[in-house]
C-alpha cells in the first residue's frame, strides 16, 4: 500500500486520497513496472511487476521503503538508471530510454525505462514516478517485419518492370528499381505523391 503520512506526497483531502487509492489500484494491475519515489528516493510504493523487473533484471529492490540513493552501478542499465533518478530529482528533467539487460536466467531482453518528476513547485521536485516495461515482444516483431520487408523489396527490385505500392492517400511506400534506377530521386519520393513528382521534374 502507498505510505500516505511523514512524505511530501501525502494527500490529506478524502476526494484525494480516494484519487490515489485509485491511481494505487489500476498501478497494481498494470503490466508495467510502477514506482514512486519521495523526494529522498525512498520507494514509497512499486507494484508487482516493478518488484520483478528490479529483482530479475536490474539488480536492484523496488520495496517499500527501500532507498534508491546508493544503486549498485554493476552494468550499464544501473549506471543509467542512477544518473536519471539525480537528474530528475536535482534538475525536474524527464527520462525515456531503453537499454539491453542479461536477466537472472542469462537471457537478453530490452527494457523501457521512464523517470518523470512529480509536483515541481517553484523548482522543487516533490518525488519521482518510474515506469519500466519490456520490449523484447516488440523488437522481435520489429526485426521481423524488417526481415520480411527486405526480402520483398529484394525480389520486386528483380523484377524487370515498373512496380510501385502506394498509401491509400496514394503516396509512394515503394518503388522498384526498374522503374526509378536513380537511388536519391526514388528514395525522396517515398511518403510523397505523383504531383510532387511532376513538380520536381518540372523545376529541374
Amino acid at each position: 500500500m502507498l505510505e500516505r503520512t511523514n512524505n511530501p506526497l501525502t494527500i490529506g483531502h478524502t476526494d484525494e486520497m480516494q484519487k490515489l487509492t485509485f491511481l494505487e489500484s489500476v498501478c497494481k494491475s498494470s503490466d508495467h513496472g510502477m514506482i514512486l519515489l519521495d523526494r529522498n528516493l525512498n520507494v514509497i510504493f512499486a507494484n508487482d511487476k516493478a518488484v520483478f523487473f528490479g529483482d530479475h533484471y536490474i539488480n536492484q529492490e523496488f520495496k517499500v521503503g527501500v532507498s534508491l540513493k546508493n544503486i549498485p552501478t554493476k552494468s550499464r542499465a544501473s549506471f543509467q538508471f542512477e544518473r536519471d533518478i539525480s537528474r530528475c530529482i536535482q534538475f525536474g528533467e524527464t527520462a525515456n530510454f531503453e537499454v539491453d539487460i542479461i536477466s537472472s536466467s542469462e537471457t537478453l531482453v530490452l527494457l523501457g525505462i521512464k523517470i518523470k518528476p512529480i509536483n515541481i513547485d517553484q523548482g522543487i521536485v516533490s518525488g519521482i514516478f518510474i515506469e519500466i516495461h519490456e520490449l523484447t515482444a516488440r523488437r522481435a516483431v520489429e526485426l521481423e517485419l524488417k526481415r520480411t520487408r527486405s526480402f520483398y523489396e529484394t525480389v520486386l527490385n528483380n523484377i524487370p518492370a515498373d512496380i510501385a505500392v502506394f498509401d491509400l492517400d496514394h503516396n509512394y511506400l515503394f518503388i522498384n528499381l526498374a522503374a526509378i534506377s536513380n537511388d536519391e530521386l526514388r528514395d525522396w519520393l517515398i511518403g510523397r505523391n505523383d504531383y510532387d513528382y511532376f513538380e520536381r521534374k518540372g523545376s529541374g
